[in-house]
């Protein structure tokens, strides 16, 4: 059993194991710096997404209407209903049309806001961003008036 020839074949067969095993071990390595740097990656992702969804929220649709709720005018019966409003400022305020004849919401000062004709069941909105009374009329029919009262 003291045959060099069988410790050199002993030596290569070793070297030859410890060599794969090595190999073995550096994609084994290899393989968990790869998931490592996955999950880093997706936890990441999932903070960022979570940050721009926590810090968007006040800017949501349905936030911002809580905040500054819409107000209904009805135009019925030749007439504003409510034909004066007080609302604050960054309120929309919707006039809709439920007669059969048709009519404007026009600013007084002619610039403010102009519906433009609203035929039956039409509507026109306008979101007042500054204080103050805002009077207004239909441009067909001047003897119907209304106001909005913006406040701070």
């Amino acid at each position: 059993m003291n045959n060099p020839t069988t410790h050199l074949a002993a030596y290569y067969l070793f070297a030859q194991v410890s060599a794969v095993g090595r190999e073995k071990e550096k994609e084994v390595t290899l393989m968990r710096r790869i998931i490592l740097l996955m999950t880093v990656g997706a936890v990441v992702v999932v903070g960022t997404l979570l940050a721009v969804s926590v810090a968007g929220a006040h800017k949501h649709p349905t936030a911002m209407a809580q905040k500054h709720p819409t107000r209904t005018v009805l135009i019925q019966n030749f007439h504003f209903k409510p034909a004066h409003i007080t609302i604050k400022r960054g309120t929309k305020v919707r006039w809709i049309n439920k007669d059969m004849h048709p009519h404007t919401a026009t600013a007084n000062n002619g610039r403010s806001f102009d519906s433009g004709r609203l035929g039956k069941g039409q509507r026109y909105s306008h979101t007042f961003k500054r204080a103050g009374k805002k009077p207004y009329h239909c441009e067909i029919h001047p003897f119907m008036r209304g106001s909005v009262l913006v406040k701070r």
